[in-house]
């Protein structure tokens, strides 16, 4: 049963932990007149103007959601565990891709893309099962 949500428990776990990470940010980078989440280019304007740390906390909150949700998902089905990080970590990199193209942000943030194909397979093949696990 869990085998065949796997991949949804992992992505909805990741975009929690998106979301913690991102309210933290927000707790400690409060900003006085915030953007209005309808217009694209407030949320532009107002990403330019973040501090540097602040936009490490948000590049580090995108890819929190491929690593704690290839865990999450290869943790439910560990059979399927690398499918499960591989596919959570390329859900997670084409979300960003359409994020990075939706709203302005800085060029590095591009490395979100890889950083979530690479954390997702890596965490999927560390969470399967060895060949010792499965010959017992």
């Amino acid at each position: 049963m869990a085998r065949g949500f796997s991949i949804t428990i992992g992505l909805v776990v990741g975009i929690i932990a998106n979301i913690l990470v991102l309210q933290i940010s927000i707790v400690l980078f409060p900003e006085l007149d915030g953007p209005k989440l309808t217009d694209s280019s407030q949320i532009s304007e107002s990403i330019s103007q973040m501090p540097a740390t602040q936009q490490y906390w948000v590049f580090t909150a995108h890819v929190t959601q491929a690593a704690v949700g290839a865990f999450a998902g290869g943790f439910v089905s560990r059979e399927t565990a690398q499918r499960t990080g591989l596919m959570i970590g390329s859900i997670s990199a084409v979300l960003f891709a359409i994020n990075l193209t939706q709203f302005v942000h800085p060029v590095w943030f591009w490395l979100e893309i890889p950083a979530c194909l690479i954390l997702g397979v890596t965490i999927g093949r560390v969470l399967r099962p060895s060949v010792r696990d499965q010959s017992s």
